[in-house]
């Protein structure tokens, strides 16, 4: 081995045993550090803020009820969102106060009117003839149950 070759051993050792020991000694609460002596006002089931408990205990799903505590700083109201000013600015929201006025907007488009298949009723008389008298002619036109539409001449019926 040569000399630079242990030089660099030696070197990468001291730091993996410098990491290693700042790990060691570095601790990261997984929860929030409670004052003993602070005792809980209620406690919150961790899916739905809106239940509560006075005591201790379980939800549905077995998770424990989290501790609320007087100086939890929780003033806002349920449901309240808050968002990072940097990500408002970055995703342009705009507020505005609320004003109550007529909404309306101008959409122009191209379509076609047409009849309701379901709805036609196609009549075809027996007989030869033609209309003496008409009752419904215009398109759209509504009628009613038994309400005479025609009156057709026919030299068949007649004789």
């Amino acid at each position: 081995m040569s000399k630079s070759t242990v030089i660099v051993a030696i070197f990468m050792l001291l730091v993996g045993l410098a990491v290693g020991y700042g790990l060691s000694t570095f601790h990261s609460p997984a929860e929030p550090i409670v004052q003993e002596s602070s005792t809980p006002l209620f406690y919150r089931n961790p899916m739905d803020p809106t239940i509560t408990s006075p005591i201790p205990t379980k939800d549905s799903m077995g998770m424990d009820y989290i501790p609320v505590y007087a100086d939890s700083g929780q003033q806002e109201v349920v449901g309240t969102v808050e968002i990072d000013p940097v990500v408002v600015q970055n995703i342009g929201v705009r507020t505005a106060q609320a004003k109550l006025e007529s909404m309306s907007r101008l959409v122009r488009t191209a379509g076609r009117v047409d009849f309701n298949e379901e709805s036609m009723i196609h009549l075809h008389p027996k007989v030869d003839g033609w209309i003496e008298e008409i009752w419904v002619d215009k398109t759209g036109q509504a009628v009613e149950h038994n309400q005479m539409l025609l009156r057709i001449y026919s030299p068949k019926l007649v004789s």
